[in-house]
Formats: structure tokens, C-alpha cells, sequence
């Protein structure tokens, strides 16, 4: 039947509630003798009726005093009326309740995904009762059913005036076979679960069906008598209980009761007491007839509003069963009677009186206090309506992912089978997705979000527009009326040409429409360079270049020459790919210099496009006079490192031939300054003496003359980390660094002496020191991971600082900068939520945990709190004295169908680290490698190490981003490039560890200290959260002092503590300071530690578990920080080898491995990895026990890894194989040091602190095995 619409009782305002029964006052009593007479008159009456009540409740379930909360009910007011005032009167019921302790195993399923069966619309229509026409029907309901994928049926009981039971006195349908009795046999011939609805209050008069509006006696003894002959004929899983609500004015026959009772307990006392113990009686009785059928609450919304009781829910329903259906349905529940609860949440999420997830969120806190499940009774039957909410088809589907995500909620019921079966707009599609777990709920897009372009009205110069974005991808999308093209998730990227002038799109997805007024103005040539005036030498090569459209023909004219500009393929910082619009280039050749200032004129610049043809005019070029050498000025570096550049060339683009000369370096400037003037920015050059160009600002002129330089003396020291080649000069001459695959060579200029060669054998890094002239050859091992050069301060010598390669993985030295920021988002994908940079960042982590696994010290630029300029990115990095640094990134192009990896360097050094990266990104990611190309991005372009900016793939690719945001997918790629990277760093001949110092010439003295002058901290004031992290990088100068070593102490532990690297931990709300203390000399520098509330943190209680397919698991997550209540999502990577629910609990499905994820609310995320594999030949445990005989013994345990290493904070499941096949003991494990790692019962072992640790497993025969387990320090701040 349909759901019964109650009005609201006509309150009678004289009447108020009563004080509850406890509160009597007997001293009171025995001195008024009017009262007294009252309430003994009122007890006699009540005694009447609780008489008859006590038969059908002395079994009722037994209250926990210790559960039962106060309800609205237990203590009523009386209002000083027609009743006597302040006086008590007895409770309807009696306390002689028996507790039912019988055990009983309840039938039902693990997630319900259960449907109404409604008599009069499912079946039994049009007033045919022929048992043929009625069961065919059936037939058909539960077929229906079970094809929407639903695994419960729920009988609706009623119909009309009748009800489909034949048992007790209710009056049945009238057909010749027992409608009921059909369906269940009917539902278990199908495999589905079968429950019914039942009301409460109905009763029979003069041969008819009636809802009572009173209780007594009589009502008592029938509803008792109905239940427990339904529960005794119908074998049911479970059982609705309807109808309860006592809807009576004061003047009706519930009041009329209520004085026949002999009044005094006021009315209203009168009809919560009647309710309670009609809906006691009724539970008592279907626990007497079966108990195995679960007996539930079918609830309204709303028990009450908080506006009109603060335990309610934040409602503004019109109805609340507290105040209008005289039902303490909260008490009822928190009394015991119920196996489960079924709430009719009727409302849409947009709802504003009973939204969806409100309601349900405050049933399921009811629930659980009572450890019973909550189901949601959702109203299929508006689902795509002009209900508000109701418009979407998606809401159904979009209200079960909510609740999925509230604990407690077990499954939903759905109120109508025929407009599921009518599935408008693909609604019930949807829902069935969900159900079969093919909607990936992580990555699910609920509705139209068009990433590109943001603004919906705007004018541009592009030829074309772009249009990438997601949608629900189970419901249809037009653009401009037609069909949207997308891929399996929702993702449409999209190209098309825009025609001068306004151009109008247009998209629709379910109950969104977004219009898009786009205003092309044709422009085919943007902008050009240079500007200004440009003086230039003669025979200088000038470079031009040009943004236009990239299909265009871009010409250049200067002083009569013309050059066609070839597109740029050399990507920088500056490289927008989201334009059209790309970077042209070319080179004039300015003639030879004469003996005075010639002037060729402007640059002109034109560009041809479709018949379409634009010109700029850039800088006026002029030559200087000619100049002889001899008359240059003596000048001297004073940037710690200078760049250089090609001196026949006139640009900005940086070169990897060039390398810079350090401080201190002595030159000769030949010809007057340069200009060069490219957009906004200008730039002004000096030609040196030694053949290259360096800016202005970084040398300064030192006047005189410089003699001819000696060198006399040559000095090759290693020690663990680095190289010093360091050479004692007289002069500081300028030199030429050149670097080959095969050796590196310095060219020193005005130099006429040079020492002997110098054999190595005490070195990682070069295997010999020879002399061509004035050049020196150092001959490389193996590869080479960059160089710095300096002039030492306390003998002046020379110095090459080169990276060694690390001894191990363990002590290598890793940067990883996470590419753009919180606030520059880098490329936008399909999805607004979900741009490159939290790609970039989910990676880098995933990548930064990988490395220190494998022992490394790695550092990660914080990218979560602003912008973080390049420069200090850099710098930070640098600070870190790395091996390499890998700059993470996404791609993007105006081609949605572009797609691979690739990684950009810039030195030639570091171009087999892009080449290895790429390619071991593209595996990951399953797509094109395309490879390792240069670039001149400014993180890759320093030469102290070896660099890459990795591009994993495009998130202007459809299949590419959803990858790309994928938790798996993350992870393989994180995975693949650390072991990449290790693999470089092998191919670098990392555990090569030769030490020593090598000499000739007279260089006696170049092994002397240099002491320590000074220290700073990167940060002198940051606030962190309690389980945070920060790091700290300290400097110390000079930067060539020979021990640099550094202790760390903090004023106070029990706020912050910090580790001996710099890693500063919050531990509770308070200040502290962290001072940095040199081992040379005692210099100190300080940073002040504030720590504010709690990081936000989510742990498992597994991080790895194996199963078998069928086997369940119960993951539990445990999470800190943020605010207000903490809710999780659960999601699988593969639901094909396993599944899990919303409350944690994984089913294992197939062999192979999956991920399970819990994302908490406040954030953070963990992971489970699960294992899943048939029962074969041998036995492989990860510490669980089995079903085997646990008394037999194993010939051996081998464990599966003998050597394993987490960081600290992190657990691994120990795994280990039991010999012969079949054998289970009992084991248990012990740690050598629990302060540097701890292991459960059942082999999970938890890094402490910094540390090695064996772990023994010792079975009950004796038999051993241990593991190695090495605990690493978190070397970020961002862990």
C-alpha cells in the first residue's frame, strides 16, 4: 500500500505532560487527602488494563539500564488545569520484563539492495484476484527484481482494505492460494531474501481490517494474537513494523480510553505509554512465534526537529513522530526491541526540511549505539521528478555513494519496483553500476564540470577553443544539442575552430546547462623579439623569435637580409601548451665590424596564416666600431656563479656547452656592453677576452693588468661524498669547463705553466689527471653527477667539487620538487577537483616513500601552503648537496589525442636519467614513451647536479588523466621511477667507495682545514601541526669548510622534538626552539617551533593481507585532525580481486592484487595492499592462522624477504613459507630493539625511529627464521 499520510493531531492546548512516575512525593500524598483519593482511584484503573498488558509483555526484551537515554517523554510537564497538579500517576506498563538470552543467527545480506513489492501497482491490479493472473505477476515482480540486481524483497502486506496474510484474525486478501506464502517461496526459489511490512495497530471490527486509535485491552490481545500467527506460519528474514502512530484529537476514542482508564496521568503520558506497549507487545510476540526473523523499525525521517527537541535531528520536518505520532521511536530503539532499523529518507539531497545524508547520518548514530544495522528507504518512486532534487536522474545512485560513506548504514531498500524497472534517463543504469561495482565511486563525476576554458564569456586570439571537462558518464550529455562524445569515466576533450566574430556553445547534462559565448578576434602573430636598441659586434649571431599560430610561415627582415623563423622545439619555463600559439626562431649573421657604428635598422617580422598575414616591428640594430683585444678592461666575477654564453650569439637561451665561472675568476672585456631587450624584460651582456658572454651584473671591473698564470700544483682528494680537485694558480684566470661522455676537461686561459699528470687510483670518480697544454683532463670511471667550482678561502686554491656516487641506495641524496603549487595549478584536467598539480603532488609522495624505503635521504620541496618561486625551489635543493633532482610534472596539449612520458634535461650529464625515468614512467603508465628530450626549464639547468623535469603523462588525454589521478597508477609510477633512479645512480658507479688524497707539484699545503665562520636555518619562525613534520636545512659557511658536521636539539621534546637530520616533529600545542649547533667552532642559529592542532592523519590496522578468494577481512581505519565528525570512503583498485564495503570489510574475489584505499575526511589517505591467491602446493602465511591442525610440525620457515626496510612510521606484514605444504603451527614474534621496531602477534612490523632490528619468529617446535628490518628517517618535511 502507499505510505499512509498521517495528519497532524489536533492538540488540546489544556493538556500538558505529566510528571513522570519516580517523581512522587508519598509525604505529599498522605497529607492531601483530595489527591491521595486520585491517584489511588487513577492506579486501580491503570491496574485494569496493565493486567491484560503483563500477559502479552512479560517476555518483552529487557531494557539495559544503561542504554536507555532520556527521551522527550520522561519527564512531562502539567499545566495547572482540569488535572491535579504536581501529582504522578503509575506507568501504562509493567517492569516484569524477561530478557530473551536465547542465541540467534540472523539471515541476512552483507549489503541490502532491497525492493518494495506493492500489491495493487506489482501485482494484483485492476481487482483481479485469478490465482493464475496474480501469480504470473509475481513471477514477473521477483524476476524484475532480481534482474535490477536487487537481493531482497519486501512485501508490502497491505492492499486496499485487506492484507496478504492468512493467519491470525486479520481479514486476507480474497484469493484462493495464500498470497504471502506464494512470494516467499517464490523469493527463496530465486535466492532472495524476503521481509515484509506489518502494522502494529491493526485490528479487526465487524469484519473488517482497522488501524486502532486507541490502546487496551482487547487492541492488546488481537495485535499479540496477529504477530505471533504471522511469525509462526511466514518464514521470513525479517519483518517492517508499521503503523504505530496513535493519531487522535482530544476528543476521540483514544482520550476516551484514556478517561475510561480513569484519567489522572494526563493524555498525553497516556498515549506514549499506549504506544510503547503496543509496539512492546508486538515485538515480544514475533520473538515468540520465530525468533530467527529480525524484527525492524519502519521509521519516518524524523523522530523530532532540534528546534523542538535539542536530541533531534537538524530538520524542519512537518511531521515528527515524537510530537505527532505519539512514538518515542528513539527510546524504542535505544530500549533493545529492534534487530535493525529502516528509515523512509523521502528527501532529496537539495531537501532543505529532510536531506538525505542529514537524516541518515542521525539514524545511523542511533544504530550504532546499538550495534544494529541502519537501512536507507529510498523513494525510487521520484526519482526523475520535479520533485526538488528529484530532477536528476542521478540522485538515486548519488544518495547511496553518500551513505556508503556513513558508518552504520548497511544497504537501502527502494520503494518502487516499477520506476525502477521505467529507469528514466538511465537512473536505474546508473545505480546498477554501483551496484556491480563497475563505478569506480573514487573517480566518479556526479555531474557536468568543464575544466577548459574556466571563463564561459571571454575574447581570444586563438583560432581554436578546447573544451576538456567530466560528467556523470551514465547519463546522456549534449553539446549544442548533439550527443557529447566521451569515454567510459565521463571525460570529453574536445577541439574545435572558432570563426571570427561571436561563437555560442551550449551543453546540457541532466539538470545543468552551461553556455559558452566565446569572441575570436584574428590575429596570427602575437608578439615579437627583440626590442629596444640593440648594439651588437660584428659577426655576432642574433637570434629573433616570434609567438604565432603554428601553422603559420614567419619571415624576418634585417638591414636587407630576410631568414624564414623555424618553429623552437627547446621547451622552457616559459612554454605555454595549452595555445595555439608557439615560439619561432632564427638567427641573423650581423656583419663584420668596421671602424665605426654601423646601423642596420629595425627588426621586421611578419607571419602568413590562411590568407591572413601580420607584421611587428622589434629592436633597431646597430654594430659597434671595431676593437682590438689588447685594449680590454681587466675584470673580475663577482657572482658565485657566473652564466655564460656563446660570444658570437646575442640572446638569452641558456647553453649547456656553457658552463658558468665561479667567483673570483679574472677575464678581459672585449667591446662595448650589449642590450638585449625581449618583451618586457632587458638584459644587458659583456664579451670576454676567453670567447664567451657574460651578464653585466656579474662581473665588475678591477683596473690594471694580469700576469701570465702558473699552476703549479695539482690535488685530487675524496672522501664519502664528494671529489676536490684543487689547484694552486698564481693568477685567478678565467677557465673553460667542457664536459664528454668520457671525461670532463678545463681549459685554463692566459695560463703558460701547468704541473705533471697525475695517475688516480684512490678516487670513484676519474681514473686519471693529464695535461694537453694548458688544459686539464680529468678521465671518468664511470658517469658524472656534476660539479661546483670555488676559490677555497684559506689557501686560495682552485677547487672542482664533484658528487661521488653513493656508497648504496642508503646513502644517496635525493630532491624531488612537486611541479607548481596549491595556488597555481598547473594544467587543468577533465576534472575541477583535480588538476596536474595534485598529480604531481600525490606522485612525488608516492615517489618520496619508495626512495626512502630503499634507505635514501630525500628531500621535498613544500608546495602545500603558496606559491614557491623557481628560484627558491632551486635553492633549496641545493641545499640539500643531492645526487639529482627530478622536477615532477603533467603534460598538456590543444590535441587531446597527444599522449606519453617524457622527461626534459638540460646538461648532457643528466640526460640518460631522463632517458631511464621516461621510460619506466611510460611502462607504469602503459602509454608511448617519448623519451628524453632537452629543455631549458630553470630547475634542470644548474650544474651541480644531475636534473630532469618529468612530464608522466597528459592530462588533456582522457585515458592518460584518469591514470593519472588513479591511487594504483600513482603508486607503479612512483615505484618505477625509484627504481630507475636506482638504476642510474648504479650506472654511475654508486658502491664504489675509494677514498684518499693524490698530489703533485707544490701544492704541500692544500689539505688544511678550513673552519667554520657561520650558520643559518632555512626558517627562523614555523608553525606545524602536532604529528607533523618539518625540515629544517641548515648552511654553513663557508660552503668549502671541511667539517660541517651538525647537532640538533630542541628546548623543549614534549612540544617538538627533531631528529639528526633536521626533521622537526610536532608533538602537542606549545612552542619550542630548534637550534642548529656547528661540531667546528659551536656556531648556532635557531628556529622558533610553534605547533597548533593536529595533522591530519588516517592509519590502518593492516597494511598488507593475504586472502583467499571468498575470505573477508575487516580493515579498520583510525584517523587524527581536522574538524568536526571523521567519516571514511573505502575503494578498491581492482575490484576483481577485491571488493570492499563501506564499512572496511574486504571480500576477496579473485587471484592477484589489489589496493584498498580509506580517503577520511579530514584528508588523508592509507593503503592496503591485498593479496589474494587459491590454496596451492605450498603453504604461504602472512602470520594469520588457519583451519589446519595447528599441532603439526613444519619441516622449515623460510622467510619470503630476509632483508626488509620501511621509514619510520610506516609497517610491513611479515610473510614467510611454511614447509611441507599444508603444515600451520603456531608461531610467534619477537623484536631485538622494539624502540627501533615493533611487530604484532601476527607479523606486522612498525618502524620506531632510525634503526636495524631483527625480527625472530619461533614456532611451537622450535624452528626459527628472522628478518633484517632496517628503519630509515624521514628525510622530508612533507611525510
Amino acid at each position: 500500500m502507499p505510505w499512509p499520510t498521517f495528519c497532524k493531531k489536533e492538540e488540546d492546548k489544556e493538556r500538558k505532560r505529566q510528571p513522570a512516575a519516580g517523581e512522587v512525593h508519598m509525604a505529599y500524598l498522605l497529607s492531601n487527602k483530595k489527591i491521595l483519593g486520585i491517584a489511588i482511584g487513577v492506579l486501580l484503573a491503570v491496574i485494569t488494563l496493565t493486567v491484560t498488558v503483563v500477559a502479552v509483555v512479560a517476555n518483552a526484551p529487557e531494557k539495559d539500564p544503561a542504554d536507555v537515554s532520556q527521551s522527550a517523554v520522561d519527564e512531562p510537564q502539567q499545566d495547572p488545569g482540569d488535572e491535579p497538579s504536581g501529582e504522578p500517576e503509575p506507568d501504562l506498563e509493567p517492569d516484569n520484563t524477561v530478557p530473551d538470552n536465547t542465541p540467534v543467527v540472523f539471515n541476512n545480506p552483507d549489503e541490502m539492495r532491497g525492493v518494495w513489492l506493492v500489491p495493487g501497482t506489482d501485482f494484483l491490479t485492476g481487482g483481479n484476484y485469478d490465482a493464475a493472473t496474480v501469480k504470473a505477476a509475481i513471477d514477473k515482480a521477483v524476476a524484475d527484481a532480481k534482474d535490477l540486481m536487487m537481493n531482497t524483497i519486501i512485501i508490502d502486506s497491505v492492499y486496499k482494505d485487506y492484507v496478504l496474510y492468512k493467519s491470525g484474525t486479520a481479514v486476507s486478501v480474497p484469493t484462493d492460494f495464500d498470497v504471502m506464502e506464494y512470494i516467499v517461496a517464490k523469493c527463496r526459489e530465486n535466492g532472495l531474501f524476503v521481509y515484509s511490512t506489518f502494522d502494529v495497530l491493526k485490528t479487526q471490527q465487524d469484519g473488517k481490517n482497522t488501524l486502532a486509535d486507541k490502546v487496551d485491552a482487547a487492541v492488546l490481545s488481537c495485535v499479540t494474537e496477529n504477530a505471533k500467527a504471522f511469525a509462526q506460519k511466514y518464514d521470513l528474514d525479517g519483518v517492517l513494523l508499521d503503523n504505530y502512530y496513535l493519531i487522535s484529537s482530544g476528543d476521540g476514542a483514544a482520550y476516551a480510553s484514556y478517561l475510561s482508564a480513569g484519567g489522572g496521568m494526563g493524555f498525553e503520558n497516556y498515549m506514549y505509554s499506549a504506544t510503547d506497549s503496543a509496539m512492546k507487545a508486538v515485538v515480544n510476540a514475533f520473538h515468540q512465534g520465530r525468533r530467527s526473523i529480525q524484527v525492524g523499525l519502519l521509521t519516518d525521517s524524523v523522530w523530532a526537529n532540534k528546534s523542538a527537541n535539542e536530541a533531534g535531528s537538524d530538520t524542519s520536518a512537518g511531521f515528527q513522530a515524537l510530537t505527532d505520532g505519539y512514538a518515542d521511536t528513539k527510546a524504542f530503539v535505544e530500549q533493545g526491541y529492534y534487530d535493525f532499523i529502516a528509515v523512509k529518507a523521502f528527501g532529496s539531497r537539495k531537501n532543505t526540511a529532510t536531506p538525505f545524508a542529514t537524516v541518515i547520518q542521525w539514524w545511523a548514530s542511533l544504530a550504532q549505539q546499538k550495534d544494529i544495522p541502519l537501512y536507507a528507504v529510498q523513494a525510487s518512486s521520484k526519482s526523475v521528478s520535479t520533485e526538488t532534487g528529484w530532477t536528476s536522474p542521478a540522485e538515486l545512485t548519488e544518495q547511496m555513494m553518500e551513505a556508503r560513506e556513513i558508518a552504520g548504514y548497511k544497504g537501502s531498500m527502494f520503494d518502487s519496483l516499477s520506476r525502477l524497472k521505467a529507469d528514466p534517463q538511465g537512473s536505474t543504469t546508473a545505480l546498477k553500476k554501483l551496484f556491480s561495482e563497475e563505478l569506480d565511486v573514487e573517480y566518479f563525476a556526479t555531474k557536468l564540470e568543464v575544466a577548459k576554458p574556466k571563463e564561459t564569456t571571454f575574447t581570444t586570439y586563438e583560432p581554436t577553443v578546447v573544451f576538456s571537462g567530466s560528467s556523470d558518464p551514465y547519463f546522456d550529455a549534449l553539446f549544442n544539442g548533439e550527443k557529447l562524445n566521451r569515454d567510459e569515466n565521463g571525460y570529453f576533450s574536445m577541439e574545435l575552430e572558432l570563426k571570427p566574430g561571436l561563437n555560442t556553445f551550449t551543453f546540457k547534462h541532466k539538470d545543468q546547462n552551461v553556455t559558452y559565448n566565446i569572441t575570436r578576434v584574428v590575429k596570427v602573430l602575437e608578439s615579437i623579439s627583440p626590442q629596444g636598441n640593440l648594439t651588437v659586434n660584428g659577426g655576432t649571431e642574433v637570434t629573433v623569435s616570434a609567438m604565432a599560430y603554428k601553422d603559420a610561415k614567419v619571415t624576418a627582415t634585417l638591414g636587407g637580409q630576410s631568414i624564414q623563423l623555424t618553429r623552437d622545439t627547446a621547451d622552457d619555463d616559459s612554454t605555454d601548451k595549452d595555445t595555439n600559439f608557439v615560439k619561432f626562431s632564427g638567427q641573423f649573421t650581423i656583419p663584420a665590424a668596421t671602424s665605426s657604428v654601423q646601423k642596420l635598422g629595425n627588426v621586421s617580422i611578419s607571419a602568413s596564416w590562411s590568407g591572413v598575414t601580420d607584421s611587428l616591428q622589434g629592436a633597431y640594430v646597430s654594430i659597434n666600431k671595431k676593437v682590438q683585444i689588447s685594449d680590454g678592461v681587466l675584470v673580475q666575477v663577482t657572482a658565485s656563479q657566473a652564466e655564460t654564453f656563446p660570444d658570437n650569439t646575442l640572446d638569452d637561451l641558456s647553453q649547456p656547452d656553457y658552463f658558468p665561472l665561479c667567483k673570483g675568476s679574472l677575464d678581459f672585456v672585449v667591446g662595448d656592453e650589449l642590450i638585449y631587450k625581449e618583451g618586457s624584460a632587458t638584459y644587458s651582456y659583456y664579451n670576454l677576452a676567453s670567447g664567451r658572454r657574460v651578464y653585466s651584473k656579474d662581473i665588475t671591473t678591477v683596473g690594471g693588468t694580469m700576469e701570465k698564470n702558473v699552476i703549479s700544483g695539482l690535488q685530487v682528494v675524496s672522501d664519502s661524498g664528494h671529489t676536490y680537485v684543487k689547484l694552486k694558480m698564481s693568477q685567478k684566470a678565467a677557465y673553460t669547463f667542457r664536459y664528454s661522455s668520457g671525461a670532463i676537461s678545463i681549459e685554463f686561459h692566459y695560463t703558460d705553466s701547468v704541473p705533471d699528470d697525475l695517475a688516480l687510483s684512490k678516487n670513484p670518480l676519474f681514473s686519471s689527471a693529464t695535461w694537453s697544454g694548458s688544459t686539464l683532463k680529468l678521465k671518468l670511471k664511470n658517469g658524472f653527477l656534476g660539479y661546483k667550482a670555488y676559490y677555497e678561502s684559506n689557501t686560495g686554491y682552485l677547487v672542482f667539487q664533484c658528487n661521488n656516487p653513493p656508497a648504496s641506495m642508503s646513502g644517496a641524496r635525493i630532491v624531488i620538487d612537486p611541479g607548481h603549487s596549491s595556488v597555481d595549478p598547473g594544467a587543468l584536467g577533465f576534472r575541477e577537483d583535480y588538476n596536474e598539480y595534485e598529480v604531481n603532488l600525490a606522485i612525488s609522495k608516492y615517489l618520496k616513500a619508495e626512495l626512502e624505503s630503499m634507505g635514501a635521504y630525500v628531500y621535498m620541496n613544500n608546495t602545500t601552503n603558496g606559491r614557491v618561486e623557481l628560484i627558491t625551489r632551486l635553492n633549496n635543493g641545493k641545499s640539500a648537496d643531492p645526487h639529482l633532482l627530478i622536477s615532477v610534472h603533467a603534460n598538456s596539449s590543444t590535441n587531446s589525442s597527444s599522449s606519453g612520458s617524457e622527461a626534459y634535461y638540460f646538461n648532457a650529464f643528466s640526460s640518460d636519467l631522463a632517458a631511464k625515468v621516461s621510460s619506466a614512467t611510460a611502462s607504469a603508465l602503459e602509454t608511448g614513451n617519448r623519451g628524453a628530450k632537452f629543455g631549458r626549464f630553470y630547475m634542470t639547468r644548474d650544474s651541480e647536479f644531475p636534473a630532469i623535469l618529468l612530464e608522466t603523462g597528459f592530462v588533456s588525454n582522457q585515458s592518460e588523466y584518469y591514470k593519472l589521478i588513479t591511487t594504483s597508477y600513482q603508486k607503479t609510477i612512483a615505484s618505477r621511477i625509484a627504481s630507475s633512479i636506482k638504476s642510474f645512480l648504479s650506472s654511475m658507479g654508486m658502491g664504489n667507495v675509494a677514498t684518499g688524497t693524490q698530489s703533485v707539484g707544490d701544492i704541500a699545503g692544500g689539505t688544511a682545514a678550513v673552519a667554520v665562520t657561520g650558520i643559518s636555518l632555512d626558517q627562523t619562525n614555523a608553525t606545524i601541526k602536532a604529528g607533523e613534520t618539518l625540515s629544517l636545512m641548515a648552511t654553513i659557511k663557508p660552503e668549502n669548510a671541511t667539517n660541517k658536521g651538525v647537532s640538533w636539539t630542541s628546548s623543549d621534546e614534549s612540544v617538538a622534538v627533531v631528529d639528526a637530520n633536521g626533521n622537526v616533529t610536532g608533538k602537542k600545542e606549545g612552542t619550542a626552539t630548534i637550534t642548529a649547533k656547528t661540531a667546528d667552532g659551536g656556531k648556532t642559529a635557531s628556529c622558533k617551533i610553534t605547533v597548533k592542532g593536529t595533522a591530519a592523519s588516517v592509519i590502518l590496522n593492516r597494511s598488507e593481507i593475504s586472502l583467499q578468494p571468498g575470505d573477508k577481512y575487516q580493515l579498520t581505519a583510525s584517523a587524527t585532525g581536522g574538524s568536526g565528525t571523521i567519516t571514511y570512503r573505502w575503494a578498491s583498485d581492482n575490484s576483481g580481486v577485491a571488493v570492499v564495503d563501506a564499512s572496511g570489510m574486504v571480500t576477496a574475489k579473485g587471484n592477484g592484487t589489489a589496493t584498498v584505499t580509506v580517503t577520511a575526511s579530514n584528508g588523508a589517505s592509507a593503503s592496503c595492499q591485498v593479496k589474494v591467491a587459491s590454496s596451492s602446493g605450498s603453504s604461504s602465511s602472512s602470520g594469520d592462522s588457519s583451519s589446519s591442525d595447528s599441532s603439526s610440525e613444519p619441516d622449515g620457515i623460510v622467510p619470503k624477504e630476509e632483508e626488509i626496510t620501511i621509514s619510520r612510521g610506516n609497517s610491513k606484514q611479515l610473510t614467510y613459507e611454511v614447509r611441507p605444504a599444508g603444515s600451520n603451527p603456531k608461531v610467534a614474534f619477537k623484536s631485538s630493539d622494539t624502540s627501533v621496531a615493533t611487530v604484532s602477534e601476527d607479523g606486522v612490523v612498525v618502524g620506531v625511529k632510525a634503526g636495524v632490528a631483527t625480527i625472530t619468529l619461533t614456532a611451537e617446535d622450535g624452528s626459527t627464521c628472522e628478518w633484517t628490518v632496517t628503519v630509515t628517517a624521514s628525510g622530508s618535511i612533507w611525510g
